[in-house]
């Protein structure tokens, strides 16, 4: 049984046979997964700073989300832009590329920062090289 569940530990992140204490978790499970709750908690609740956004290139549109709370209790409103960036785009959008690339907070603004100014350079240049136009990028 030890091998199944090493091979199954070595292909998941996920907490396997983890053990237990009576009806509770052993000490050092339940401390890993309050510590990976707390990142997890960090990291949807923190923003791209404007930093961020400038480094990459991009210009930032909002949706009819106010805050974090709202784009987690109510997804609907994150799928539609305010009148604002309605207008800003209508003024300031390229029309007629091929592609539109955006880089969307979704949960996790830490994710951003560490891949999108890797991937975002390199997914522009291959598009390029393959012939398809692409407009300028932009956060949500």
């Amino acid at each position: 049984m030890g091998d199944y569940f090493d091979s199954l530990r070595s292909a998941t992140p996920a907490r396997l046979e983890i053990g237990r204490a009576g009806s509770r978790y052993k000490t050092k499970a339940y401390l890993d997964f309050r510590a990976a709750h707390a990142a997890a908690n960090d990291a949807v609740m923190s923003e791209v700073s404007k930093e961020t956004l400038d480094d990459l290139g991009v210009f930032e549109v909002k949706t009819k989300c106010h805050d974090k709370y709202e784009m987690l209790t109510r997804p609907d409103y994150g799928r539609l832009f305010d009148e604002e960036t309605k207008d800003f785009l209508l003024k300031n959008a390229t029309y007629g590329d091929d592609v539109q690339i955006y880089c969307g907070d979704g949960l996790s603004a830490p994710s951003i920062k560490a891949n999108v100014p890797n991937m975002l350079p390199i997914l522009h240049l291959g598009l390029e090289e393959e012939g398809i136009s692409v407009g300028k990028p932009f956060f949500v």
